[in-house]
């Protein structure tokens, strides 16, 4: 929500966990990328690659608070795509709100939170069906 930033977004053990990963990293200026597991990845093939390709994530920007010119969407339909499979306790907050936007469309999508790695064609179908579709 407008005033938050990500961190304040985070249960608390979550937002905890990210803290102390990012302090051990560097001192607290980056996050370091997660098991490929964390992601839901369990392709050994898939998992290595993503790992292989995943760098630190800084920390700043989970640090802003979201301030907005205008509201969110800027009045564009949006659609929000939840990957369920498994579906990750940390974007429940998000999924929850997205539910409760009547201007906006859910969508589950049963992949992993990373499926444009163990699913690409078929996320891909599913974002271009929903670009194509026509505004409320």
């Amino acid at each position: 929500p407008e005033g938050e930033s990500r961190l304040d977004g985070m249960i608390a053990a979550a937002r905890g966990d990210r803290l102390a990963a990012a302090e051990q990293q560097d001192g607290g200026i980056s996050v370091p990328p997660p098991p490929a597991s964390a992601l839901g990845i369990s392709d050994r093939t898939q998992a290595d690659w993503l790992e292989a390709h995943m760098t630190p994530q800084p920390l700043a920007p989970d640090r802003c608070r979201l301030e907005l010119a205008h509201p969110l969407g800027n009045g564009l339909p949006a659609t929000y795509v939840r990957c369920t499979a498994p579906a990750l306790a940390i974007t429940e907050a998000s999924a929850a709100y997205a539910r409760g936007r009547a201007d906006w469309v859910y969508r589950e999508f049963p992949g992993c939170h990373n499926a444009m790695t163990s699913h690409p064609q078929e996320i891909a179908a599913l974002l271009i069906k929903e670009a194509a579709r026509p505004a409320a």
